[in-house]
């Protein structure tokens, strides 16, 4: 055999050996449908792309209750409250895009929020710089009586905000809440805006409303038990940034150009699929742009979405 021959063969079994370690690779990955086909010519797809492996700031320890963290400190409690202040409103006013499991095993799910264009925002209602974040879970019946949560920051203008566990009772239109005594820090929209609401349920089975900010590199946390079982009735997430309470709306001035990033976990394995459902009364006054599911796996996956005006 020629030397050149015996090179030849060499690289056809070298260049054979990666292929099938490339087809191992593949088939042992869990591949989800996306809404839509991924651009990655799209700036906008790629910035998706990216926040789906985006860092985030840890979870209190179970039982913590309420208070904040930064990296110097770690998780400083301090009281839970329930201060007299606009609800999240629960109704049908704004269709929000957002994620479902096969079955209620949703243990978590998180909203973040930036913006690639701001030029300003005034809520309908109180004014300018009050906006809320939320992530909102499914409405579920136990008995004659309908629930659901919703996981909220709420920023009204120039002074510190609330974050807050909202276990509503929709029937009788009851908004029984806990929030973190010691208060976010006033937020300040901006085209390198950042944060994200995080609700779930940690390992003692209580609710938590996590808020944290990229920008002011902390987090707030407040915590409440799970009156309603939520544990066994979690299927859907869905959320954005939307009015600050009591069914008003954010004003966005034009032009905005807003991502929203729905990111659901499981207890267990699961199929995800996207959708738009109700699930709260506060809007906005932007209009989805494209929507695409990245960094999707067994138990987690995130749906990024763009709006404008």
């Amino acid at each position: 055999m020629t030397n050149s021959n015996a090179k030849n063969k060499t690289k056809t079994a070298t260049i054979a050996v990666g292929l099938l370690a490339i087809f191992m690779l593949i088939s042992s990955a869990t591949l989800l449908p996306a809404v839509g086909a991924v651009n990655l010519n799209s700036n906008a797809e790629k910035e998706a792309i990216k926040h789906a492996s985006h860092h985030k700031f840890p979870h209190a320890p179970d039982g913590f209750g309420c208070g904040y963290w930064t990296n110097q400190t770690g998780w400083v409690k301090s009281p839970c409250v329930s201060p007299n202040i606009p609800h999240p409103s629960e109704g049908g006013s704004s269709q929000l895009y957002g994620q479902s499991t096969n079955v209620n095993n949703v243990s978590e799910g998180t909203v973040e929020v930036s913006f690639v264009t701001y030029s300003g925002e005034k809520d309908d209602t109180y004014g300018s710089g009050y906006f809320s974040i939320q992530s909102n879970t499914n409405q579920f019946t136990i008995g004659t009586s309908t629930y659901e949560v919703q996981f909220d920051e709420e920023n009204p203008g120039s002074s510190t905000g609330y974050d807050c566990v909202w276990e509503v009772n929709v029937t009788g239109q009851l908004y029984p809440h806990k929030c973190s005594a010691t208060a976010p820090a006033s937020q300040s929209l901006s085209s390198s805006y950042d944060s994200y609401e995080d609700g779930y349920i940690d390992g003692s089975g209580n609710l938590n409303a996590e808020f944290c900010s990229y920008q002011q590199n902390k987090c707030w946390i407040a915590s409440a038990p799970d009156n309603y079982t939520l544990s066994t009735h979690w299927s859907k997430v869905n959320g954005n940034i939307l009015g600050y309470g009591d069914k008003s709306n954010a004003d966005f001035t034009s032009p905005t150009d807003e991502y929203t990033y729905v990111t659901v976990f499981s207890s267990s394995t699961y199929t995800p699929s996207t959708l738009s459902f109700y699930s709260t009364d506060e809007t906005n006054n932007l209009s989805y742009k494209s929507e695409s599911q990245t960094g999707c796996s067994s138990n987690n996956c995130q749906l990024f979405t763009e709006s404008t005006n």
